[in-house]
């Protein structure tokens, strides 16, 4: 019980992240990690940033109705596989704009 509402709430906070991003609110971002992003990149890399945050989200829900399935082994791949993703792709926005990831 407590795993699923832990699942529920990283959902509901990666969801909420991912929307202030796509609302181009780079100030939810480290200012170490955007130190070095032109200021014309800024809205391209927060979106980049939220969709990594959407699939961690997604990854969240998907893993909770699958535990109120009871199909645990599945839930814990795809919670894996979500957090992998959305790590992937936030990475992925910290090379191509900011050059590294520090």
């Amino acid at each position: 019980m407590k795993q699923n509402i832990t699942y529920a709430i990283l959902a509901i906070v990666c969801f909420v992240f991912a929307y202030g991003h796509f609302q181009g609110n780079v100030s939810l971002v480290h200012s170490y990690h955007k130190s070095r992003i032109a200021q014309k990149d800024m809205i391209a890399y927060a979106k980049t940033f939220g969709v990594g945050m959407l699939i961690i989200g997604v990854g969240c829900t998907l893993a909770l109705l699958l535990r109120l399935l009871q199909l645990y082994l599945f839930s814990d791949i795809i919670m894996f596989i979500g957090i992998f993703m959305g790590v992937l792709v936030m990475i992925y926005a910290q090379f191509k704009y900011n050059h590294g990831i520090f």
